[in-house]
C-alpha cells in the first residue's frame, strides 16, 4: 500500500519538473480533483480565485484531504 500524501507534498515534487512529468500530472490531477470536491461541497469555483493553488492548499486543510501518489483524493473529511 502506498503512503498517502498531502497537497503540500504533492506539489512541492512537481517543482521543476517538465511537461508530461508524472509529479506534475499529479499535481494537476490533485487540483482538479480538490476543484470538483470544493464545486460539489461548497458550490464555489476555486478557479476563479486569484491563487487557486492557495484555494486547493485551503480546502486540504479544512476537509483534511490526502492523496494517492496519482493526485486522486484518498481521504477527506467533510
Amino acid at each position: 500500500m502506498s503512503k498517502r500524501l498531502t497537497w503540500n507534498e504533492i506539489y512541492e515534487r512537481a517543482i521543476d519538473t517538465a511537461c508530461g512529468d508524472y509529479r506534475l500530472v499529479a499535481k494537476d490531477n490533485a487540483r482538479q480533483e480538490v476543484r470538483e470536491l470544493v464545486l460539489k461541497v461548497h458550490k464555489y469555483d476555486i478557479e476563479t480565485a486569484e491563487i487557486p493553488e492557495n484555494e486547493v492548499d485551503y480546502y486540504c486543510g479544512l476537509h483534511c484531504i490526502e492523496f494517492y501518489d496519482n493526485g486522486s483524493i484518498s481521504y477527506y473529511a467533510i
